[in-house]
């Protein structure tokens, strides 16, 4: 018997979570032209800067908008955030040179909020699994992976694509998930997960 079960997280709120997204790469890229274009009222013009400063967002704003799903592949997603956080964090220096605190400081909070999207987004726009092992479940949520041990387990239910997990003092949890296994290996699972129950 395999002593190792998993299933494919569906993310019930993934539209949601694109929108929220989205909204995010535009607020970065609206300060990233802001930033950009004040070198255009330089008198003496500085193409390198504007030519280097005002593409990206621009690319960004485009691709957000009108591409539907682009930012849900966490590839592209995770090549925007560092795009963003880096430019963002070159214009906080930028303002801090130039003694320009507020700006500075603007700038350098939406670098690291960029920064810690881009890790937490991987995580929600990646494959999330639930692992049944010899030591419990494991489940990946989008800030960290939730630990129940068999102790606190008293029964596991799949029923119309959904797992249950029903604890010891009644309490449930479900979620929406992509099942792989024919009617022979869930046989197998069940008996494995009836196992460690009692065993624990």
């Amino acid at each position: 018997m395999p002593r190792q079960f998993y299933f494919l997280r569906i993310i019930e709120d993934l539209p949601k979570r694109i929108r929220q997204c989205k909204a995010m790469h535009l607020m970065a890229s609206l300060l990233l032209l802001i930033y950009g274009l004040q070198y255009l009222l330089l008198e003496e013009l500085s193409w390198i800067y504007v030519l280097a400063l005002i593409p990206p967002p621009l690319l960004i704003i485009f691709m957000t908008i009108f591409k539907k799903n682009f930012v849900a592949d966490p590839a592209n997603n995770r090549i925007f955030r560092i795009l963003e956080a880096g430019f963002l964090l070159m214009g906080s220096m930028h303002f801090l040179q130039n003694n320009q605190v507020v700006p500075a400081l603007l700038f350098g909070f939406a670098s690291l909020l960029t920064a810690g999207l881009l890790w937490m987004e991987s995580r929600i726009f990646g494959e999330q699994f639930i692992d049944f092992s010899e030591e419990g479940v494991s489940i990946q949520l989008a800030l960290q992976d939730k630990k129940i041990p068999w102790s606190q387990i008293h029964n596991i239910l799949i029923r119309n694509h959904y797992l249950s997990i029903v604890f010891s003092d009644g309490q449930a949890q479900q979620y929406l998930i992509r099942n792989h296994y024919n009617d022979d290996e869930l046989i197998l699972f069940f008996s494995f997960c009836r196992e460690k129950i009692e065993a624990a």
